[in-house]
């Protein structure tokens, strides 16, 4: 989500995950793809946990070139205990710490299976919001319908959850069908690609 001076934009934020062989689903991996943090924009972060039994879990926090987080005051990655039955909701520097200004994303691991997630965008004064289920990493995805007038922009975030890097090729079409653009988008291992 982006906010611009004064007036309220809703921006419908999609994400891919990129998917390769050694993605490993024998635990809970949660992938957070669109995390902001500064003066005019947040995004909270909550994890539920259905089980009978406490868990822990695990937040990594990534820049869009793939590399961790680091900084002053800053704790990357940090380990939470969520309770049974029970879940955890937290903006950025309420997870890591630190005051800078982060755009990145985030991932969530635990050796429990069957966790959940969930993440908002929006600005303090909660006018502006758009949030999203966490989503099973995919090698492809078709985005049914793309929006820009002065009400709406339609997100694209891409993430390569893979420690190895990536091409993506986006290709846009119109009503009918037909092919208005093609661009191939390099990916850095564990970084991520935005663009409305």
């Amino acid at each position: 989500m982006r906010l611009k001076a004064g007036l309220s934009y809703i921006y419908i934020s999609i994400a891919l995950l990129l998917f390769f062989a050694g993605q490993s689903f024998s635990q809970t991996v949660l992938d957070f793809p669109r995390v902001i943090s500064n003066s005019g924009v947040l995004t909270g972060i909550a994890v539920s946990n259905p089980t009978s039994a406490d868990t822990s879990v695990t937040f990594t926090a990534f820049q869009p070139d793939g590399t961790t987080v680091i900084g002053t005051g800053v704790t990357n990655p940090v380990t939470n205990v969520i309770p049974a039955g029970g879940q955890i909701a937290l903006q950025f520097a309420q997870i890591f710490g630190g005051a800078a200004d982060f755009n990145g994303w985030v991932q969530a691991s635990s050796n429990t299976t069957g966790l959940t997630g969930f993440f908002v965008n929006g600005n303090p004064s909660n006018t502006d919001l758009s949030g999203a289920a966490t989503i099973q990493p995919a090698s492809s995805f078709v985005l049914p319908f793309a929006n820009e007038n002065t009400l709406a922009v339609t997100e694209v975030t891409i993430v390569n959850i893979n420690a190895d890097a990536s091409q993506v090729t986006l290709t846009l079409y119109d009503p009918t069908g037909a092919t208005i653009a093609t661009t191939i988008v390099s990916l850095p291992g564990m970084g991520f690609f935005d663009k409305r």
